[in-house]
Formats: structure tokens, C-alpha cells, sequence
């Protein structure tokens, strides 16, 4: 099973493409495409209620929608969300992590999540133990905790959809509602409300707001 190869978000915000014009054919999608936040500042834990809205419909690769932190270049991160692949109906809960220099270590969770069923995950920093993250799926801890070294008070929150199209520039099709976002901004565990991000979508994505705390990120239309 293919591993989801984190880019650099930060680095790579596009923006959207203008109306195609009449006759086109349909624009390409990039290798690797988000649509969703990032936070300014370093987070000790992110949790929202993830959502599939639609059947995934993934040409090539994978689609995927998922919390997490990540370090600065991408040079590490842990992260939990659905995922889906080609001739998928329904998603997996999925857990991944990498510590910097290391190869990514990917887990299915938990298979078949339907359409509508709801899930609340999280990453959360050990309160004793700074540097080492637990994943959890509604409030019971999944997987093990990790080691990530040089995470304690340095990486930043991601709450994103994705899609991974194998270099075809297929827009493979997916969305995810995320609602109840939320940031763990001390070490002390205390959640408070999404703030201090940015938000972005890539070419032939979208995010589409709700609330303070709720968004969408989907395939856009005419792709």
C-alpha cells in the first residue's frame, strides 16, 4: 500500500485556476493537491470530527482527509483521517507517522466507514512525555504512541484534504467535512478554537466554510 508522501504545504499554496474556457478539455490536476488550514504557530494537539460527504471516486493513487502536525519542510509529521483508493466505496481510518529522516509508517485503523459516519480524531503531544504523540479515534487511543524527535513546541497543526493522482493529472474526486476543529495550544491539553491559520485549496480543489470551526474540502465542480 502506497504511503501518503507529505509535501511541504507551506511552501507549495497555489491558487485556484480561473473559469475554463469553452471547448477545453477539463485541466489537470497536480501529482499532490490540498484544500484545508495550517496554523501560524506550533501546536501540542488537533482534533475535528471528519466526515466523508460523497463516494470517493480515486482515478489514480489515493484521496484523503486527515489531521495532524507536520514539521517545517515536511521533515516529519503524524497524522490520522480517512482514505480511500481506487475502486474504494468507503473509506479506512488511517494512522501515519514519520520521523524526520525516516520512512513513513502507514496503519489502517479501521475499514469500511460509510458515507455519513462520523468519526472524531485527534493527535495529541503526551503530557509527561514532550516529543512523543498519541493518535486517537472518538476518544480511545489508536496505535501506539510515537517518537518524533524535535516535535515538542515546533510543529504546526494541519487539518487537510487530500488527493495523490500518481503523476497522472487525474482530479480524483472526494469531500470531507471537518467540523468542531480544534487546537491543543500548551502543553496542558486544554482544546480551544481554530485560530491563528491560513487557509488555501489547490488547483481543481475547494474549501468551502460552514462556521468558525467547520469547513469542506472537495473536488471542485468541472473537474
Amino acid at each position: 500500500m502506497r504511503t501518503f508522501l507529505l509535501c511541504a504545504v507551506v511552501s507549495c499554496l497555489l491558487v485556484g485556476p480561473g473559469p475554463a474556457q469553452a471547448g477545453q478539455s477539463r485541466p489537470a490536476c497536480d501529482a499532490y493537491a490540498y484544500a484545508g488550514v495550517q496554523t501560524h504557530r506550533p501546536v501540542h494537539g488537533v482534533s475535528a470530527a471528519i466526515t466523508a460527504l460523497q463516494i470517493p471516486d480515486v482515478k489514480d493513487g489515493h484521496v484523503a482527509g486527515w489531521v495532524g502536525v507536520v514539521a517545517k519542510n515536511a521533515n516529519g509529521w503524524i497524522q490520522v483521517g480517512l482514505s480511500a483508493f481506487p475502486g474504494d466505496r468507503t473509506n479506512d481510518v488511517y494512522l501515519e507517522y514519520a520521523a524526520p529522516g525516516r520512512d513513513p509508517q502507514y496503519t489502517v485503523l479501521r475499514t469500511n466507514v460509510a458515507v455519513g459516519e462520523l468519526h472524531r480524531l485527534a493527535v495529541t503531544e503526551l503530557l509527561s512525555r514532550p516529543g512523543w504523540w498519541q493518535a486517537s479515534v472518538d476518544g480511545f487511543p489508536a496505535g501506539r504512541a510515537v517518537f518524533l524527535p524535535g516535535s515538542d513546541g515546533r510543529w504546526r497543526a494541519q487539518v487537510l484534504g487530500e488527493s495523490w493522482n500518481d503523476e497522472s493529472g487525474a482530479c480524483n474526486a472526494y469531500s470531507y467535512a471537518f467540523s468542531g476543529v480544534s487546537l491543543a495550544p500548551a502543553p496542558n491539553h486544554r482544546w480551544a478554537a481554530l485560530g491563528g491559520y491560513s487557509s488555501f485549496a489547490d488547483p481543481g480543489y475547494a474549501l468551502t466554510w460552514r462556521s468558525a470551526s467547520h469547513f469542506v474540502a472537495s473536488t471542485r465542480a468541472g473537474h
